[in-house]
Parts: structure tokens; C-alpha cells; sequence
């Protein structure tokens, strides 16, 4: 198998913050439910995702490819084909 990662998004916590974290806590990120994720294969960005649910299960649709990127020539662009 190979290991595979989506980002969310991003946040910004104090170190403090960090160390009263506790379950129920909740943690804002800088993106929106609706945006697109990006999900990475062995660390490498590999699809455009949009992020759901599937039963109770936390799940990402694949949208399409990645497209450029170092071994193309250029830097990752997402290309949305919907």
C-alpha cells in the first residue's frame, strides 16, 4: 500500500493554545467545507478531491488530476473538470 494524505487546510495556534487542546475542542481551519482538497500520494499532489461523507465515514470524491508540477515543467496547477 501506499500512503495517502489530504489537507484540509491550514490554522495557526499558539504554543499555549496547543497544550490546553482537549477532545470536543474545535479547531478552525482556512478553508471552506466546499473548497476543493488536494489528496497526495507518497507525498506527491496526485488528484483534486471535494471533501463529504459517505455512511458516517469521512470521504473525498476525486475531481481530477493534478496537472504540472516539477517533472512537467512547471508548478502544480489544479485543473477542475467537473
Amino acid at each position: 500500500p501506499m500512503p495517502m494524505s489530504v489537507a484540509l487546510g491550514d490554522a495557526r495556534i499558539r504554543g499555549r493554545d496547543l497544550m490546553d487542546l482537549k477532545p470536543g475542542d474545535i479547531i478552525m481551519l482556512d478553508k471552506s467545507t466546499s473548497e476543493p482538497v488536494v489528496v497526495s500520494i507518497s507525498g506527491r499532489p496526485m488528484f483534486v478531491a471535494r471533501p463529504g461523507k459517505l455512511k458516517d465515514q469521512v470521504a473525498v470524491k476525486i475531481c481530477d488530476r493534478v496537472h504540472g508540477g516539477p517533472d512537467n515543467g512547471g508548478s502544480p496547477s489544479v485543473e477542475l473538470n467537473f
